[in-house]
Parts: structure tokens; C-alpha cells; sequence
């Protein structure tokens, strides 16, 4: 997908991709993210899908308006990170569609 515009704040560089051409995605506001640091550097992996799915849950609650967003948590596979954060997220009732947890390789989104 094409990079529609990078931004830069505190040295850090936010990459907006337009999605709107792919025939999986009706939005073009999506974060993607991996689950950083639970598997190279074994950050325990139920406190980060934990502490993420909290946020994530108060996020979308908060900002029940913005219906044309999507937040992704990304693995290249169906990692015991991916099933710990599915498992995290629905324990709580939670079934926001605008949270999606997916196999895949987050470079070619």
C-alpha cells in the first residue's frame, strides 16, 4: 500500500499507509503493531497483552465517534503472543471490530 504521509515528532517517525485501495480494508486509519519485545527480548507475555488490551479497550470506549479506525495487533505467526492477547482481549467481554488481531508480516502491510 502506498505511504500516504510520514511525520516526525521527539525523533520518532509516524507512517501513515493509505489501505483504501485494498479490498480487505474499508479504512484508512489503521495502526499496526507488533507485540514488541515478548519474544526477542521475552517481555512477559500475559502482562503485555494484558496492559495492551486495557488500553486498547479504553481507547475504543472513549472514542466510540471514530467508527473508521482500526487498530492491529500484528504476528508473522499465530504466536503464543497473538492467542495471549485474543485470549486477554474476549476474556473481558470485549468485541469491538475496530481491534483486529492478525497473522501476518507487519513490513507488508
Amino acid at each position: 500500500p502506498p505511504v500516504k504521509k510520514i511525520k516526525t515528532t521527539n525523533n520518532k517517525s509516524i507512517v501513515e499507509i493509505d489501505l483504501t485501495d485494498s479490498p480487505e480494508w474499508d479504512s484508512k486509519n489503521v495502526l499496526c503493531f507488533p507485540s514488541i519485545s515478548t519474544a526477542t527480548f521475552q517481555f512477559n507475555i500475559k502482562r503485555a497483552a494484558i496492559v495492551a488490551c486495557e488500553e486498547i479497550d479504553r481507547f475504543l470506549n472513549d472514542n466510540k465517534n471514530l467508527t473508521d479506525i482500526k487498530i492491529m495487533l500484528v504476528d508473522i505467526t499465530n504466536s503464543n503472543a497473538l492467542k495471549m492477547y485474543k485470549q486477554c482481549y474476549l476474556k473481558k467481554g470485549n468485541n469491538d471490530e475496530r481491534f483486529i488481531i492478525k497473522v501476518a508480516d507487519i513490513t507488508k502491510l
